[in-house]
């Protein structure tokens, strides 16, 4: 049964197209530690 919540619906189906469709990769970048400081991932 699938479970019907916001993780399934729009997270998920996005991380997925992103990875399959366009080959980037996702990363919970909450979890690394300092990600803030630098901009780790090129964001401005």
């Amino acid at each position: 049964m699938t479970r019907y919540n916001e993780d399934t619906l729009v997270q998920q189906t996005t991380a997925d197209y992103l990875r399959d469709v366009l080959g980037w990769e996702s990363v919970l970048a909450w979890k690394i530690p300092g990600h803030m400081k630098g901009n780790t991932f090129g964001t401005s």
